[in-house]
């Protein structure tokens, strides 16, 4: 989903040798992503820093680290997904998968409730309320 270029690419001193770090990177698909605003804590060491993620189940795997906590989780989504003309980023309460059904046809989708009570769904087709089923929680607030 991201896309990253060797011309991109920055050293640092401090990185360790496994780490690489980016001056840009492309976003190939016009698909929502995240930024998780985290709080890393090592023995007493604590520091904020932010995780673009670009998939709902990479917040279990953020959050099943024990020294990190989620302050804050933002979705940045699309025009089609956002009824707007332009991206946007709004903050997330819940993050839920589902299969939405039209007519013959059933497809899973992602489910983002904003804080403001507004919801996104992941989904070229028709979402309402009653045509989605097998709601699963990946991550609340």
């Amino acid at each position: 989903m991201f896309q990253t270029f060797d011309h991109a690419r920055i050293s640092l001193p401090i990185s360790n040798p496994d780490e690489s770090v980016w001056a840009y990177a492309e976003l190939m698909i016009n698909a929502p992503w995240f930024v998780a605003d985290c709080q890393i804590t090592e023995d007493e060491i604590s520091i904020r820093t932010s995780y673009i993620l670009s998939n709902p189940l990479q917040l279990n795997e953020l959050r099943a680290n024990q020294n990190v906590a989620i302050k804050g989780l933002y979705v940045v989504s699309p025009p089609h997904i956002n009824s707007t003309e332009s991206w946007k980023m709004d903050q997330v309460a819940q993050v839920s998968t589902g299969v939405a059904s039209e007519e013959d046809y059933k497809m899973k989708i992602d489910i983002y409730e904003l804080c403001n009570g507004n919801k996104y769904y992941s989904s070229d087709i028709s979402v309402t309320e009653e045509n989605i089923e097998d709601i699963k929680v990946i991550f609340s607030v």
